[in-house]
């Protein structure tokens, strides 16, 4: 039966601290033994990679791919039976080079950019990205155009590429989209241009849905004149695209888009409100100037039969999300307690949430490492996945939880 906090994990619960679990922190790739219903596993990244690394996990929870674009050379590694294997190296010492942006949920197709092109790796064959497209201007005439691209991310199923494409006689940007063998496709054409650019998106698992984002430039709140690298959050389907409502928090608020759902159906991220600080007139304003004043950062979810909803949990001050599982059940976050402390969060669509740490405490999890995060929740809520230091050696960490859907 459900527990106090609405969520079916009694009898998880109980076989996780009869049965216990395991903890793996070996300095060789070690997978934890099942054992109940949790596990953690940690897994040192090469030895010789640098601090700039990135580990890219697929849908179900495995570890799959590491980027490290930290020293003279952009590396790849792929891990396959327990052993990190150099996939792939792009020399970037003596000019900038390719640095891996995103790759498939099997790992198949690793998207590359240098923001002057794209390349697309698929095995032994290379597809460089077209970089010509089209838009329609404030006369309803339909313009091709080129200029540099590039890369934001690619479907799970890598049969989408999502692109920023920015025109060569302007400092705006298009959101675009590639599939195999076309052209590119302006799924921000129609939408305000003026200075407003628009980001590369996140595509759902088969390239349907794509979530983007626009930057910002006017008035808000006290502020006559600010600059911001986001400020509405967008959804492309069917060939339209609309615009997410803003959360209705009293004040104006500037919206950033964190993830999708792999089904497409939600999306979420973040919202803040930006004021200028007594005394502070120089405008016009960008994010890093002086004499702004942040408001707390709010999270929200969005769906086409919802609109914008507010994730709020009564023990947090301020809220980020960082993932979504791909029935859109479980959000992935975390946040500033009201005590002043931060933890990681669980949210359920029924308005509920868990602290990471309570779950961990009650499943009787203990991570043995110097600082860890997550920021990513597999397909289907089971498996939260991150990054982890363990005696200053980085490592990815997988840790197995119940499934908590409500």
């Amino acid at each position: 039966m459900p527990d106090s906090m609405g969520m079916n994990i009694t009898h998880h619960i109980q076989t996780s601290l009869i049965l216990g679990s395991v903890l793996v922190a070996s300095a060789s790739p070690v997978w934890a033994e099942e054992v109940g219903v949790s596990s953690v596993e940690l897994i040192p990244f090469p030895e010789d990679s640098t601090s700039s690394v990135n580990a890219s996990f697929s849908g179900d929870g495995q570890l799959r791919l590491l980027y490290d674009f930290g020293g003279q050379d952009s590396l790849i590694y792929s891990y396959v039976g327990g052993e990190w294997v150099l996939i792939r190296r792009e020399v970037i010492s003596v000019l900038p080079g390719l640095t891996p942006i995103d790759a498939s949920a099997d790992g198949s197709r690793i998207v590359l950019s240098d923001f002057v092109r794209v390349d697309v790796v698929d095995g032994p064959t290379v597809i460089t990205l077209p970089r010509e497209w089209t838009y329609t201007d404030q006369d309803g005439r339909v313009q091709r155009v080129y200029g540099t691209v590039s890369g934001g991310g690619v479907s799970g199923n890598g049969e989408v590429v999502t692109l920023s494409g920015r025109q060569t006689s302007s400092n705006v940007s298009d959101s675009l989209i590639w599939a195999d063998g076309g052209e590119l496709i302006n799924i921000s054409d129609g939408l305000p241009r003026g200075e407003i650019s628009y980001s590369a998106g996140m595509p759902d698992e088969v390239g349907a849905v794509v979530a983007f984002g626009s930057t910002f430039h006017g008035s808000i709140n006290n502020i006559r004149s600010l600059w911001s690298s986001h400020g509405d959050a967008w959804v492309w389907e069917d060939g339209a695209a609309q615009r997410v409502e803003h959360l209705d928090t009293g004040y104006d608020v500037l919206m950033h888009l964190r993830a999708i759902s792999g089904n497409g159906e939600a999306v979420v991220g973040t919202a803040q409100g930006i004021w200028r600080a007594p005394g502070a007139f120089d405008e016009p304003l960008t994010m890093q100037s002086q004499g702004l004043v942040r408001g707390p950062e709010l999270s929200w979810i969005w769906t086409q039969a919802s609109g914008t909803q507010q994730i709020t949990s009564p023990q947090f001050s301020e809220m980020t999300v960082v993932s979504i599982n791909h029935d859109a059940s479980i959000v992935l976050g975390w946040g500033e307690l009201v005590d002043g402390t931060y933890d990681s969060f669980l949210w359920f669509r029924n308005g509920k949430s868990l602290l990471l740490s309570e779950l961990f405490h009650t499943l009787n999890i203990s991570i043995d490492a110097d600082s860890y995060s997550f920021n990513q929740i597999s397909d289907d809520g089971t498996r939260l996945m991150g990054h982890a230091s363990v005696n200053d050696v980085r490592h990815a960490i997988i840790v197995t939880i119940p499934d908590l859907t409500p």
